[in-house]
């Protein structure tokens, strides 16, 4: 007799605790997601230099401009995509030359739109047109989010911008020009990993 009372309290606790944790996850996501993501534009100016256009809309960011002078950027309407091959599950027919690991960056997919090139930092590992990524933490969103372009380390954080260690507060429609004698020295000598070469 005890034990079916024992047995049945252990089923109802388990049942509270699955509807309790179903609540608070579907809570706890719409915490993560309802500020937006951090909206940013690759571009080249009038003058081929690359440059990006950032906006959050929850923030009240919009057309913040970083201009990258003296930079160029061969092709703005491709991007390199982060492929990862599985040799295990390929297998090589006769005449097929075998599989060769993906050492990271090979693929190149076109952009939907060449004109305007726009990544929305919703999720970790979207692809960029250019630079490197060194962090992201998209955790709540906007998040922060860290990059290395052309030897220039720029940081997106809610409270403010920092350029090469510098602060910088968000102004809207403001265009800030980055250039050659402002870089970290050997920050562009680093492979894809942040690894020194």
């Amino acid at each position: 007799m005890k034990s079916e009372k024992i047995l049945r309290h252990v089923c109802i606790a388990f049942f509270l605790t699955v509807i309790g944790y179903g609540f608070l996850f579907s809570c706890d996501m719409k915490v993560r997601t309802r500020r937006g993501a951090w909206d940013v534009v690759f571009i080249k100016n009038t003058n081929g230099e690359p440059a990006l256009i950032v906006n959050q809309k929850s923030l009240g960011l919009s057309n913040i401009t970083l201009i990258f002078s003296h930079e160029k950027v061969p092709v703005l309407n491709s991007f390199v995509y982060p492929t990862k091959t599985n040799v295990r599950a390929r297998s090589s027919s006769v005449g097929e030359p075998p599989p060769q690991p993906a050492l990271g960056f090979k693929e190149v997919i076109p952009w939907a739109n060449p004109e305007r090139n726009t990544v929305t930092f919703d999720k970790v590992l979207n692809p960029i047109p250019f630079g490197r990524k060194k962090f992201e933490d998209l955790t709540y969103l906007p998040g922060t989010l860290a990059f290395d372009f052309f030897g220039h380390e720029v940081q997106f954080m809610p409270r403010t911008m920092v350029i090469n260690l510098q602060e910088v507060p968000w102004t809207n429609n403001s265009t800030l020009t980055i250039t050659a004698d402002q870089k970290i020295p050997g920050l562009k000598d680093r492979n894809a990993k942040g690894l020194r070469k």
